[in-house]
């Protein structure tokens, strides 16, 4: 490298005259100049960084020496005697001659930016600045209730995945936490305990409601967790339902002749009472009498029903047109 030295000698004359010098040197990570002019030796040691191509000058006594480069550092200045005292500017060459200088570092503060998209890190897991000289490291597992943490993406790219910082890495760097969220299994269990269902579903939604199938005799209420309605509960782990039934509400009615007799009616009424039964005689609009029982279940209301069939006379019933069975369910049936 060429170096251009300029020497400024006042002379006792009344003029001047203007002695320039050449000089030559390597530039590596150290840099050596000598001024042959006035013998000047400097050398400059980069510690760790390096130097570009520069052309050193020395004007009226000073000089502005090279910035030498390091990645993942910030030049602070030369240091003599381990002092820094020189960034670049030297006003005075002459206190740097036939010195060493060593460049002095310090490492650059690189941030960590997350978004957790609605999850969160401990205050003393999260990392959020790092250096070249910092060890290899792995970013923390965010939490978030009811998801499974997935994996970063960001400066790592649009994959998901966990996050490792090497050792030597540098530049800021940005992250997103993704997120799946959790499933749950519902089990739903009929009025035997036996598995009826099975159903998959999201953390925080609701109980699905299924349809439960029944016999005539009984109606379906429900699905309750926990002896509760599953109305307004929310599904945050694996959970169990039961179905719940109650009996079928039904009633007897006859129907007679328009000439029916009512006290026959009358003995019905004690017949079925002899089981439970209990209902009013009344009329059709067209002018039948008939007999209606009160609700009960299904099963009291059939065996009712036989019970009158298979203990009364049918000279008891010359009139009787027809027995019959109704349900809430609209389940019917004519017992006669």
């Amino acid at each position: 490298m060429k170096c251009l030295v300029k020497v400024m000698l006042l002379m006792v004359i009344v003029f001047s005259r203007l002695y320039e010098a050449n000089c030559y040197f390597n530039i590596n990570d150290v840099m050596i100049n000598n001024f042959n002019t006035r013998k000047y030796s400097i050398k400059l040691k980069a510690n760790g960084g390096s130097f570009d191509d520069y052309d050193l000058s020395v004007k009226y006594n000073s000089t502005n020496l090279p910035v030498p480069k390091r990645v993942g550092y910030d030049f602070i200045g030369y240091s003599v005697d381990d002092k820094v005292k020189y960034y670049s500017l030297v006003g005075n060459i002459d206190e740097i001659n036939n010195k060493e200088l060593y460049a002095k570092w310090k490492t650059i503060i690189y941030t960590i930016s997350y978004d957790l998209n609605g999850g969160s890190i401990s205050s003393d897991e999260e990392i959020s600045t790092y250096n070249i000289e910092n060890e290899t490291f792995t970013l923390p597992t965010p939490r978030k209730e009811g998801y499974d943490f997935i994996g970063w993406t960001g400066s790592n790219g649009n994959t998901p995945s966990n996050v490792t910082i090497e050792k030597g890495s540098i530049g800021n760097r940005t992250y997103k936490a993704n997120w799946k969220i959790k499933t749950f299994t519902v089990t739903y269990k009929n009025t035997a305990g036996s598995n009826y269902a099975s159903r998959l579903v999201n953390w925080n939604s609701s109980v699905p409601s299924l349809s439960y199938s029944t016999g005539v005799d009984k109606i379906f209420t429900g699905w309750t967790y926990n002896g509760s309605s599953i109305s307004g509960v929310k599904v945050k782990s694996n959970i169990t339902v039961q179905a719940n039934v109650r009996d079928t509400m039904c009633w007897l009615q006859t129907g007679q002749a328009k000439d029916g007799n009512v006290d026959r009616l009358t003995y019905m009424q004690s017949i079925l009472s002899q089981k439970g039964v209990s209902g009013r005689i009344g009329y059709h609009s067209e002018g039948y009498k008939d007999f209606v029982s009160n609700n009960y279940s299904y099963s009291k209301i059939l065996d009712a029903g036989n019970y009158l069939l298979a203990n009364s006379p049918s000279t008891s019933f010359p009139y009787l047109r027809w027995l019959g069975m109704f349900c809430e369910n609209d389940y019917g049936i004519q017992l006669r």
